[in-house]
């Protein structure tokens, strides 16, 4: 107990790295953790480790279907509810006001949660399913069993009791982290919201002016006990109340952070891969290892912000100390304007535009693109060079502006779900095309998907037809990203840096699909063809002016329906790949079995968005390189 006690801040590295791969490769990750503590303790301290490694690799939840009806509310978001009854959970979509802790009756068909995200869009089943949420279900009436009697949810039915909507919609965002279909801030708390442990920053701020240090971690620490008991133990505050615990019982530094951090990630695995771990631990790792804290932490700080919200914000990571406390205020104005009475958002206004500025600091991008491997062979080389983490906090930037991490042209097919949205971009973002925008549900997507490459404005947008699940997105698209050209009619050849899209249908009929554009594209030697919703009759068409038309990549028409990819025009074009851009099958029934056979019949290989993800083609160097965001890797020549 001794070494792990000496080694707390090695055990809590480990702790977290199991917790954070257990999805993927739990055993594996389980003897390199062990052997990596027993090369540095030479001791049979190694048994205690694989104890607490158990802890947090073993299911804590049922993985089967809920049999039961009826459950408590655990957590509420702005269109859906977890509904837990013992160690299972559902997701339960509602549009009805669920409270808190109170039990409720649900009715109506469970379906498994399924899905592949995008390589930079957020993975929700995933997320789900790393909580222990495997199910979910449609619930328009959900009937109250047992109103709830915690303090949190008596809270949010005063809040819920409002009558001004507006002031309403800002105390959910606030207190219970609710969004509301209107935006209630204009700066970066739209997206990150206010924490409940930035109330103990802002007290912690204040106490320090009138008391001695013990006395304050004291009452700090009993302040974390009351916040954890009252918002039944979120991760923040518990991490918190344990670190103050380490505190005031005398632990150094170092090894209350290897402690607390262990005993929270215990305590709650899947909180490792959220922003309210990873940012808190990059910031007490990069304390306790670093000769120089502060440079280390702004470096390591900006790459979570790339990596996990795929933009970077210098002046937050410079000012993040600083604007916790600012956030606490927020709360307190919160609290007082819901006792009071008294009309103190209107004081949130002035202070969110203030932070507002903040965002024009915004460098939008993801630092996990093929740029990364010439990042860290940069920074190998930079190795002994004095000022080491200046440099590499500048060289960093550069990367992020430059768009050097996403080095290569590529074709993406975004997964939106039942709709297409189809990404063409040259090297560097010289050139940026968009093929559609998915329907108006599949905007975090698209946004995410574009953000990640640090894509600020698009060259051109192409509108196959105007049917909702192809322009969905079209409105919000231009305003964000203020395409040089907007074409949503049939435009024979268009050229955009040196791309050129060749508009190769003609017909414009009262059928919206009939009249899609099919777009062929020529880069770096393959020939792609996008079909859009483009039926029989237009492909017979397009087949008689272009007799002798092939390709290589095929996006399918119509999502994969029999509607369109006749015999004759597979017959004829003979595409090494087919792409089919579907949503969930129970919903829609894309593709059709009679495509699918069509394509195997010919040995047309293929991949669909609802099975494999986002699917991406780069162009490196000759090869063009397949990936995708469900794991299939691949070559077409």
């Amino acid at each position: 107990m001794k070494q792990l006690f000496r080694s707390a801040l090695t055990l809590s590295v480990l702790t977290a790295a199991a917790a954070f791969l257990k999805d993927r490769c739990p055993c594996f990750i389980l003897i390199l953790c062990l052997l990596i503590w027993r090369k540095r303790t030479q001791d049979h301290s190694w048994i205690f480790v694989l104890l607490i490694l158990s802890l947090v690799l073993i299911p804590r939840y049922d993985r089967n279907m809920p049999a039961w009806n009826t459950g408590t509310v655990v957590s509420v978001k702005r269109n859906y509810a977890i509904v837990q009854n013992g160690n299972s959970k559902l997701i339960v979509y509602t549009d009805a006001d669920l409270i808190l802790d109170s039990r409720i009756r649900i009715s109506g068909t469970k379906q498994l949660l399924e899905g592949t995200g995008g390589f930079y869009s957020y993975d929700f089943p995933a997320a789900c399913r790393r909580q222990g949420i495997y199910y979910s279900l449609v619930c328009d009436c959900p009937h109250a069993v047992q109103d709830s009697r915690s303090l949190r949810g008596l809270l949010q039915k005063k809040v819920l009791a409002m009558e001004d909507r507006e002031e309403q919609a800002v105390l959910l965002r606030i207190l219970f982290g609710i969004r509301s279909d209107q935006k209630t801030f204009e700066s970066f708390l739209e997206d990150t919201g206010i924490s409940s442990a930035s109330v103990l920053s802002l007290l912690s701020l204040v106490l320090g002016f009138f008391l001695f240090p013990e006395e304050k971690d004291q009452l700090l620490t009993a302040a974390a006990f009351g916040s954890a008991i009252f918002w039944h133990f979120p991760y923040l505050l518990t991490q918190r109340l344990i670190l103050g615990i380490l505190k005031t019982a005398g632990v150094p530094y170092q090894k209350r952070i290897g402690i607390g951090l262990t005993a929270s990630i215990l305590l709650n695995p899947s909180a490792v891969h959220s922003a309210s771990f990873l940012i808190p631990a990059v910031f007490a790792y990069a304390s306790c290892l670093c000769e120089h804290p502060k440079q280390s932490s702004f470096l390591a700080g900006m790459m979570m912000q790339s990596c996990l919200f795929h933009n970077v914000n210098p002046l937050q990571m410079i000012l993040l100390r600083k604007l916790f406390p600012v956030l606490g205020l927020f709360r307190i104005l919160a609290w007082i304007e819901l006792f009071s009475g008294w009309k103190v958002s209107g004081i949130l206004g002035p202070f969110d535009q203030i932070l507002s500025v903040l965002k024009l600091a915004d460098l939008p991008g993801s630092m996990l693109g093929a740029g990364l491997i010439l990042y860290v062979l940069l920074a190998a080389g930079m190795k002994r060079l004095p000022h080491q983490r200046i440099l590499l906090s500048v060289l960093f930037l550069f990367f992020q502006i430059t768009g050097l991490f996403h080095p290569f042209a590529e074709v993406s097919f975004f997964n939106v779900g039942q709709g297409d949205s189809i990404l063409i971009r040259e090297s560097l973002n010289r050139c940026n095309v968009l093929i559609d925008t998915g329907k108006p549900s599949a905007w975090k997507q698209v946004s995410a998907s574009l953000a990640g490459r640090g894509i600020r404005t698009l060259n051109t947008l192409f509108i196959s037809h105007p049917d909702d699940d192809h322009n969905g997105n079209q409105e919000v698209i231009a305003k964000t990203y203020h395409p040089e050209q907007v074409i949503t009619g049939h435009h024979g050849l268009t050229i955009c840096g040196n791309l050129e899209f060749l508009d190769l249908n003609e017909l414009q009929e009262e059928d919206e699909n009939r009249s899609s554009q099919v777009l062929y594209l020529n880069l770096n030697g393959l020939k792609y063809l996008f079909m859009g919703d483009a039926d029989a009759i237009a492909e017979e068409k397009i087949l008689k002016q272009y007799d002798a038309l092939d390709c290589d990549v095929l996006k399918l028409s119509h999502h994969g329906s029999k509607s369109g990819s006749s015999e004759a025009f597979l017959n004829q074009v003979r595409p090494s790949l087919a792409i089919i851009s579907a949503g969930s099958y129970s919903l829609y029934h894309h593709p059709h079995p009679e495509t699918i056979q069509k394509l195997l019949e010919r040995r047309i290989p293929f991949l669909n968005t609802r099975t494999a993800g986002e699917i991406r083609i780069l162009c490196i160097g000759r090869c063009n390189v397949i990936l995708t965001s469900g794991g299939v890797f691949g070559i077409l020549l």
